[in-house]
């Protein structure tokens, strides 16, 4: 799964989300958690694919909403970043000290720290 995190390669990892699809297979967290890293250069289409994911087949984890969180923060979208934590302590899942992290870094690389 580490080649489907390397950062800047997210076509090939989309590509590979959709070859999963066409084989009527359903993505995990873990996988879809490996895929996100790649999307920090193009964080607004791991967004997307994100919420398309969640919406239809995949229940997230923690490591799952930490990675969406980080792509918040790549694109500084601290308002993002802290509607996903408001979620996760809302409805689950349960936070880890990574999704504060992730958000303090959203917050900061928008200049939004208080």
């Amino acid at each position: 799964m580490s080649s489907l995190a390397i950062p800047g390669h997210w076509a090939r990892a989309s590509v590979f989300l959709a070859e999963l699809q066409r084989a009527q297979l359903r993505p995990t967290a873990p996988l879809v958690t490996a895929v996100l890293a790649s999307f920090h250069s193009a964080w607004p289409r791991g967004l997307r694919l994100f919420l398309q994911l969640r919406e239809v087949t995949l229940r997230p984890d923690a490591p799952l909403m930490n990675a969406a969180i980080g792509l918040c923060a790549a694109g500084q979208a601290w308002q993002s970043a802290l509607g996903f934590l408001r979620g996760m302590l809302g409805a689950g899942p349960r936070p880890t000290v990574e999704s504060f992290n992730a958000v303090a870094s959203a917050c900061a690389a928008a200049s939004h720290w208080k």
